[in-house]
């Protein structure tokens, strides 16, 4: 009888160990997803700032590596089980807009951007709210690549088109919304900002104009 309880017993504190063992097992592996999550959160991010942000080049450059691996394209299955559709469907946005440039032409809408992803507007829009700091509508999305796409035209002391071709070129159906949506982002008219003495030489933006990309 003695001989039996004592089997019991040690029988009970073998499954509790071995339980314990598994629960220790899952946190750690928990913790290591969540901080997995964090970090490729962050990435995502910080390619966004890169993105819509032309005065960040040289960092981009720094990051394009990073980025393809985020895609997918060098990605580890460990890794790629870490990202979410939510947070696939961001990468794509941003990549779809940055290689493909669609928002160059006027007649490019936000449902437009929705199909080309094989999303729908509702999904794409809370996506990109989320992943933009939660402040960016899709509309504000897309001009925001147009006025960086004019930014860079108005930049180059090579380019000769007027503002008006400038605006036709980024996408933008006349000159003033365009002077109107550049204005609001960047508190200077697109002539303005051509004038500038350091945008001619350098084609770099001034350092107003970077703090304003940068809030």
């Amino acid at each position: 009888m003695l001989l039996f309880e004592s089997y019991e017993f040690i029988s009970r504190a073998v499954v509790a160990l071995v339980l314990l063992a598994l629960l220790i097992f899952y946190i750690i592996s928990l913790r290591l997803t969540v901080k997995r999550q964090v970090r490729i959160i962050k990435s995502l991010r910080q390619q966004l700032q890169n993105l819509l942000d032309p005065s960040a080049s040289v960092e981009a450059v720094r990051t394009d590596h990073l980025f393809s691996e985020v895609q997918g394209k060098n990605l580890g299955d460990e890794a790629l089980e870490a990202l979410s559709t939510e947070q696939e469907l961001f990468v794509k946005a941003t990549l779809y807009m940055k290689e493909k440039t669609p928002f160059t032409n006027p007649d490019f809408h936000i449902d437009d951007l929705a199909k080309a992803l094989c999303s729908n507007r509702t999904t794409l829009a809370n996506c990109i709210r989320k992943y933009t700091f939660g402040d960016m509508t899709l509309l504000q999305f897309i001009n925001r690549y147009r006025l960086n796409y004019a930014v860079q035209l108005l930049s180059s002391p090579d380019n000769k088109l007027n503002i008006s071709q400038i605006a036709e070129a980024a996408g933008f159906r006349s000159r003033s919304v365009f002077n109107r949506q550049f204005f609001l982002r960047f508190h200077c008219s697109p002539s303005e900002f051509r004038e500038n003495p350091l945008n001619q030489a350098e084609g770099e933006m001034p350092s107003a104009l970077t703090n304003t990309l940068e809030k």
